[in-house]
């Protein structure tokens, strides 16, 4: 999730607003849609035949979306395309065009920059409840640490740190660590990309690789914010929430060195993000092309999990064609095989991103005719525990198939 501001209390300048829509998609804004006044009785009847215009700049109170905008309407003026939410009996289909500044559209406007799929298998631990309200730092510095303890509640895997961005231009860089005792950091479990953000916002870092935990023993997420405008209070925190100090939960530092760390009167903005999804899939290619008949054969059947938690009891099944002769197999890592046919093997445990590669060597059949040869072999994978996604547990791979033959015209000229 990545959810990005361009502006607060100010209307953006019209070009810089069309940027964003041209390069993210719509922006979401507020506007002035009237109260008890002429203005209100326009907006509520408008039946989207000409291009609002207000010049009043009283305070914005109706959300809408900007989704394009035109400097030629047929109708007449120009300015921005809106969709309302009142339903399509409204304006024009439930759209609306109003002249560019007209009645504060503008402000308060952001975008979605990127997002994830809803994950069933996975949760949100923070205590931000009333999200990002402030932020703090340590003046004249624009860098600062901060710090979020959390104690599991279940065993699962943590996949992102999630955050707030107090300004534009700020480089976050995250951190997993398994203690923290009020002055010193335990040991490192995981990190992030070291990201540069444009904009402040909501935004979401992926873990380079997911990381286990177990239920009620610590794990802790550590952000450095350092901002390039000079903004010296880089740190979120809930002003609005609750206080809850003194429970050694949330601390910000300087440097984040050993001793410098103090406890945060307000929650500080970090959340981490965990997940117990499982994705076991498997991908089989042929190595080279143009095989015939007697040549030796090379497969490979590439397992990985690319989900966040562990994958066990991992079987891969890949019963060859008879016209494939004495086969054999390497792996890494080592692989058992399961007596039931013979390529079929057990496979070790396999963590969230880790994967798993097995080699099939062989010589195909001098006996098969070259015309329309077509050895046709599919593997399959299987694990226990629910695979959140059983499109990926099959692969197909073809040697030969049909043969074209362009006919070869001569011509004299």
């Amino acid at each position: 999730m990545d959810w990005r501001i361009i502006s607060s209390d100010a209307v953006p300048n019209t070009d810089v607003l069309k940027q964003y829509i041209y390069d993210n998609g719509p922006v979401y804004t507020v506007l002035y849609a009237g109260h008890n006044d002429a203005w209100e009785t326009e907006f509520g009847n408008y039946d989207g035949s000409y291009t609002l215009s207000y010049a009043g700049t009283e305070t914005p109170n109706h959300a809408v979306l900007i989704t394009g905008w035109n400097d030629s309407f047929s109708h007449g003026g120009s300015g921005w395309i809106v969709k309302n939410s009142w339903g399509t009996g409204w304006g024009d289909s439930g759209y609306f065009y109003i002249a560019y500044g007209s009645a504060s559209i503008g402000m308060d406007s952001s975008f979605v920059h990127d997002w994830q799929d809803y994950d069933i298998n996975g949760g949100i631990w923070y205590y931000d409840d009333d999200t990002w309200g402030s932020q703090v730092g340590y003046p004249p510095s624009t860098t600062a640490w901060g710090l979020a303890k959390f104690i599991p509640d279940r065993d699962t895997s943590v996949t992102r740190v999630e955050f707030w961005t107090t300004a534009v231009s700020t480089t976050v860089d995250v951190y997993l660590y398994d203690s923290f005792d009020g002055t010193t950091l335990g040991t490192k479990l995981g990190e992030g990309p070291s990201t540069t953000y444009n904009e402040a916002g909501y935004h979401s870092v992926e873990l380079n690789s997911p990381v286990a935990v177990i239920s009620g023993d610590d794990v802790v997420a550590v952000v450095k914010f350092t901002n390039h405008t000079g903004h010296t209070h880089p740190v979120p925190i809930d002003w609005y929430g609750s206080s809850e100090h003194g429970n050694g939960r949330t601390y910000t530092s300087p440097d984040s060195n050993p001793g410098t760390w103090n406890e945060a009167t307000y929650d500080i903005a970090i959340r981490l993000r965990w997940s117990n999804e499982m994705d076991v899939g498997i991908t089989k290619r042929v190595i080279g092309r143009g095989h015939e008949p007697g040549d030796p054969v090379t497969f490979t059947l590439s397992i990985e999990n690319s989900g966040a938690v562990t994958a066990t009891n991992i079987i891969v099944t890949d019963t060859l064609s008879s016209d494939i002769l004495t086969p054999t197999y390497a792996s890494s890592p080592g692989i058992t095989e399961r007596g039931v046919t013979s390529y079929s093997w057990n496979l070790p445990d396999l963590m969230g991103g880790a994967s798993s590669v097995i080699t099939v060597y062989g010589t195909i059949s001098p006996t098969m005719p070259i015309t329309g040869m077509a050895i046709w072999n599919t593997a399959i994978v299987s694990s226990g525990g629910d695979d959140s996604n059983t499109a990926n547990n099959s692969s197909t791979a073809l040697i030969g198939g049909e043969r074209i033959y362009l006919p070869l015209v001569m011509r004299n000229y």
